[in-house]
């Protein structure tokens, strides 16, 4: 603490700093450092209890695995160390080793110095500290809680700098008891493999459904009166010249369209810079956060501007606007596949057919465009984000299709580069076979990559990254397999050869491929995987440990 205020650097890196190097040092440090360590809101992955931040005057404290979780937790493998430094080629983590145990002080320092210079790396890799600034200055935000990215806070102060600067009271509000309310609207996926799938989403949702209805401390009207429930997840929104009506199951809530409210000015000046930078630049990205955030400061119940009649009206308008666009897809003879809070899977082709006889993804998309234009969410704007040549849906989140030439895969967890070489392999021959196989072919080639699978594991000895989880154990990188009988094993990766071979448990592997082969097979209408097996002519000895068949 003492070399730090001495050179007095303007930040103060850390990785997983909040929940474990901060407490340390807070414990072990002098009493007169001790106003410099403040507890708050946890920020880090899996809510592990408050979090420790030093705060020294001039010196920023941030946590990258904190804030990388927020801001790019679907970009990394997993968010340990070593993963985000080698996949934002800023080194490699060295191992511990045995000296820890032995209180090595030079090797423990080698370890510590090579963390630091990784999270360097990741620092500079990723931008963080311009985003940061960014932040900062498009928040109006004190850096310190932009550092840990607590969005509710920054939002609050983004509010409350504009109204002061508008020279009108703030709307601090004292209610703090929590308020459920509806959440997002989700539309059901259909499993299945399909043709020709447009996905279409609105732009910037539910800022521009808070434009839209006006929805502001002051234009807001509530009156609680019990009415019949109705439309989708209980909302119902009706509008005028004068004013926008969204009914719950037990209150009506009413925004004035005139004059506008100070956070629909917010709002529609956050829109208004975003769109004046260049996509994917982080000034793009600070007002993309700035403009999503501002419903959470509302929404959330230790924000001191708490207002949830207010926050409920912003997920209804956005449920309601995907249920109305759902239902004129439908209405055009497409079928929607699966919909999640502002997008659509629709299965129909992206053009107009030559004979022109049925509606395309993009008429119906123009249809709606055109529709909203008469409605107050003229500002929500459907568009096409990409189109599939075919697509297989497994489940909520997770689908996988060929779009452009290219096989595009998200939620499907097998295929990350932590798994089993030997799964993530099957997973992939399995997908590639359902997306570019002919039909009559696909039961053939599911059943050949799950074969193969099966004959590799039912020898019992493989080499170890085929058949192991990497998992961080102890400080380091670990290899971690089932050895026969059912004990778990962990190898280190600096130590261990990837192709050293290793004995482990057939039956379990086995369980494995047999659960990713089902759930694959299951979402294109193969049920059973002796079915697949069965047209692939493979041996029943070969299934043997695969849980489904064994009482078959």
């Amino acid at each position: 603490m003492d070399y730090v205020s001495e050179h007095s650097p303007d930040w103060l890196l850390g990785y997983n700093c909040f929940q474990f190097d901060n407490q340390h040092l807070a414990y072990f440090a002098p009493r007169r450092w001790a106003s410099c360590f403040h507890l708050v809101a946890s920020a880090t992955p899996g809510d592990r209890g408050p979090a420790c931040i030093i705060t020294i005057p001039g010196c920023f404290n941030v946590d990258l695995m904190a804030y990388l979780d927020k801001t790019r937790r679907n970009k990394f493998t997993n968010l340990s160390l070593s993963v985000v430094a080698r996949e934002t080629n800023a080194g490699e983590k060295i191992a511990l080793g045995s000296g820890h145990g032995a209180g090595d002080r030079y090797a423990l320092l080698e370890y510590n110095l090579n963390d630091s210079a990784l999270c360097v790396g990741i620092w500079d890799a990723c931008s963080i500290w311009i985003e940061l600034v960014g932040l900062s200055a498009a928040m109006h935000s004190c850096t310190i809680d932009v550092g840990r990215y607590a969005t509710g806070v920054m939002s609050s102060a983004l509010i409350t700098s504009w109204y002061c600067h508008r020279g009108i009271p703030v709307p601090f509000t004292s209610l703090r008891e929590p308020q459920p309310f509806g959440g997002a609207e989700v539309i059901a996926p259909k499993a299945g493999l399909w043709e020709n799938v447009a996905v279409v989403d609105f732009t910037s949702l539910y800022p521009t459904v808070m434009a839209g209805a006006n929805m502001g401390f002051e234009s807001i009207r509530v009156c609680r009166v019990v009415v019949p429930k109705r439309g989708p997840m209980n909302v119902a929104i009706g509008w005028d010249d004068e004013r926008v009506t969204f009914v719950f199951g037990d209150s009506t809530v009413v925004f004035a369209r005139n004059p506008p409210s100070e956070v629909t000015s917010i709002v529609k000046y956050m829109i208004e810079q975003r769109g004046l930078v260049r996509k994917g630049t982080p000034e793009h990205f600070s007002y993309k956060v700035a403009t999503n955030s501002i419903y959470g400061a509302m929404g959330f119940n230790r924000s001191a501007m708490y207002a949830p009649d207010l926050a409920q009206c912003v997920p209804a308008g956005g449920r309601w606007l995907l249920a109305f666009a759902e239902a004129v897809f439908k209405t055009c003879g497409l079928e929607v596949l699966y919909g999640d809070t502002d997008s659509c899977f629709v299965s129909g082709p992206a053009e107009r057919s030559t004979n022109g006889a049925r509606f395309s993804a993009g008429d119906v998309l123009t249809i709606i465009n055109l529709v909203l234009d008469y409605t107050p969410f003229s500002m929500s704007k459907l568009r096409m984000e990409a189109t599939y040549d075919r697509m297989v849906i497994v489940g909520k989140k997770a689908y996988y299709g060929t779009k452009e030439g290219s096989v595009h895969i998200a939620g499907i967890s097998a295929i990350r580069k932590d798994r089993p070489a030997l799964i993530r392999s099957m997973v992939y021959d399995i997908v590639d076979t359902l997306l570019k196989a002919p039909p009559c072919e696909i039961a053939q080639g599911v059943g050949g990559a799950a074969g193969v699978a099966v004959s590799l594991a039912m020898r019992g000895t493989l080499p170890v990254e085929l058949v192991s989880k990497i998992v961080r154990y102890r400080g380091e990188d670990c290899y971690a397999y089932f050895a026969p009988g059912g004990a778990l094993v962990y190898r280190p990766v600096a130590t261990t050869d990837p192709s050293a071979p290793v004995e482990f448990d057939a039956a379990k592997v086995c369980a494995s491929i047999d659960k990713e082969v089902q759930r694959h097979c299951g979402a294109v209408g193969y049920q059973f995987l002796s079915q697949v097996m069965a047209i692939a002519n493979f041996r029943a000895d070969a299934l043997v440990g695969m849980s489904s068949l064994i009482s078959a």
